[in-house]
């Protein structure tokens, strides 16, 4: 019935799936049999009926079981690696992958930070940003012992929640997925999987009935041989098979090396692209020690800057958050964050400023610092600033050499341009850096590229990049330990691992060879097939075995070959 049914959605839909064909072969080889028993001509072919089904049956069931298992490696195993701040019960502060999260664990939620369980509001308010889920762009409020629903994301500083469901991996996926950027690419890619497909089959049947013509006229006795056996053996699902298991083998390969993408068709992109934009903090740089240059701080001071620090995801607000807590924090009212510019609050009645020399002063840095500089000010009166000195990512070097002998490399930054006597070495000459850029100055780069006829790369931390991570042919987000992933982004790689994008792109490429190669094999049993049963020498059900025998040989092909491919680049 799933044959029937599913060409029957095809035709309603005025398109002809990788069913019809099959369904049309076994309705002739029961119709027949059925004339020829029913009029006391012949004993039918019942026998070759069953055996169609029954082989194209066992063939589906090793396609879906394959598959599924591919599926449950990706959606179970290969999950996002974000991870959310827990709280002990005798205060201390540890990251946890959400997928350990349990019932009753108490997470701290900071600003920009999605939900990643269903949980009970413990801070007093919070305002919480459901778009992703329901498209409503206004944040709604919630106050204490309030139930949050996973998935949405806070937007005004820190909070405390206490888990009441373990989180949903799935959903989270469903959530990630659910974004609708470059849909167009996805849909155009859909449209030429559907237009081979419909083509094959029409070809397939058109040869089918000239072949059954042919051999009623000449010799009846082959004309049913003839029409059954072309049906079954021409049919399209080797190569349709070759594209799906060489792209989910491919997936679950790239998710156990840490790098995940939200659809298959973005490999596909990853081999286009021809140029590459890098954010600069807590992309190709980690975090350092924050140095204080300025008035000697206090405790009481201390305790009002980490007590805003804390309310942020930016990586420089980590570090002077974790490097200079030392007890309980003050409750901070009237949180506003400006993304690549600052932070600011009231806290314990005094306002705090924290962030870039311009967005805490108003005057434009004077010279090039020598490090990145986070400036701090309590009630108007600016007590000084943090040194970040830049510290790169392990095996950065050999990264942007890797790419630049292919790509068009380009850095974009929100940060000043202290560093650019540090990274000019690593990109050399040729590639173009741009500093304090906002993420609307990103995003409106990445279109004029574009415009240029160029396919965009975009590798950012996902904070202040999610303009132009969408924006992209490719977004890829890059992630350390923290819930604050973008599901603009296309894919989300580890930073432990950001040193293996030349290998991710060359095993992307690799298999775009494997997938013609076995698409050509297929499409050379299909003709040799085809031969034999056009001249009504091919049993039906000789047919309904090699089918499935071909589709297995293209899976275990296409399988293994990506496979060899990925060990062979070190993956």
């Amino acid at each position: 019935s799933s044959f029937f049914s599913s060409a029957y959605q095809g035709i309603r839909h005025r398109f002809l799936n990788i069913d019809a064909p099959i369904a049309l072969a076994i309705f002739v080889t029961f119709s027949r049999s059925v004339f020829e028993i029913v009029s006391h001509t012949g004993a039918g072919y019942m026998d070759s009926m069953t055996g169609i089904v029954f082989f194209m049956l066992l063939g589906r069931f090793f396609q879906e079981k394959t598959y599924d298992t591919l599926s449950f490696e990706r959606d179970y195993k290969s999950f996002f690696p974000v991870g959310v701040t827990v709280k002990k019960t005798d205060g201390k502060e540890i990251n946890l992958p959400i997928s350990e999260l349990k019932k009753g664990d108490v997470i701290l939620i900071r600003n920009q930070e999605i939900i990643p369980s269903d949980a009970i509001l413990l801070s007093q308010s919070a305002h919480i940003d459901y778009s992703f889920i329901t498209g409503e762009s206004l944040p709604l409020k919630r106050e204490r012992g309030q139930l949050i629903y996973a998935g949405g994301k806070q937007l005004a500083g820190a909070i405390e929640l206490e888990i009441v469901n373990p989180t949903s991996q799935s959903y989270l996926t469903q959530l990630w997925n659910k974004d609708t950027s470059n849909q167009d690419s996805y849909k155009a890619h859909q449209t030429y999987i559907e237009k081979i497909n419909a083509y094959f089959t029409i070809i397939v049947l058109v040869v089918s009935i000239s072949s059954a013509l042919f051999w009623l006229w000449n010799d009846s006795s082959k004309a049913l041989n003839a029409l059954t056996a072309v049906l079954i053996v021409a049919c399209p699902c080797g190569l349709l098979l070759t594209s799906t298991f060489a792209h989910g083998n491919v997936l679950r390969i790239f998710g156990r090396n840490k790098f995940y993408l939200k659809n298959a068709w973005i490999i596909d992109k990853l081999c286009k692209t021809d140029t590459i934009l890098f954010d600069k903090t807590g992309t190709i740089t980690q975090e350092s020690s924050a140095d204080f240059t300025g008035k000697k701080l206090g405790a009481y001071e201390l305790k009002l800057l980490c007590s805003l620090a804390s309310q942020s995801s930016h990586p420089f607000s980590r570090k002077i958050y974790s490097q200079y807590k030392s007890g309980s924090l003050f409750d901070v009212q009237e949180f506003v964050e400006m993304q690549g510019q600052g932070i600011k609050g009231l806290v314990d009645g005094k306002f705090i400023v924290l962030g870039s020399e311009y967005f805490v002063t108003g005057n434009e840095p004077q010279k090039r610092a020598i490090s990145g500089n986070v400036f701090f000010m309590i009630d108007g009166q600016v007590l000084g600033f943090f040194g970040f000195k830049t510290a790169f990512r392990k095996g950065l070097d050999a990264l942007i050499y890797s790419l630049s002998s292919e790509y068009k490399l380009q850095l974009l930054s929100g940060d000043n341009d202290s560093d650019f006597i540090a990274l000019q070495p690593l990109f050399g000459d040729q590639t173009s850096m741009f500093f304090n850029q906002k993420p609307e100055d990103k995003m409106h780069h990445v279109q004029n590229l574009q415009q240029q006829g160029l396919t965009v790369m975009m590798v950012g931390d996902g904070l202040n990049d999610s303009g132009a991570l969408q924006q992209s042919d490719v977004g890829i987000a890059v992630s350390d330990d923290t819930n604050s992933f973008s599901p603009a982004s296309d894919a989300i790689i580890d930073g432990s691992v950001l040193d293996k994008l030349p290998k991710f792109i060359g095993l992307a490429k690799s298999t775009k060879n494997i997938i013609v190669t076995t698409f050509a094999i297929s499409l050379t049993y299909n003709v040799i097939g085809l031969v034999f049963a056009m001249q009504g020498i091919l049993s039906p059900v000789v047919a309904a075995i090699l089918m499935p025998m071909s589709s297995v040989t293209i899976v275990l092909l296409s399988t293994l070959s990506t496979s060899v491919m990925a060990r062979w680049r070190g993956l």
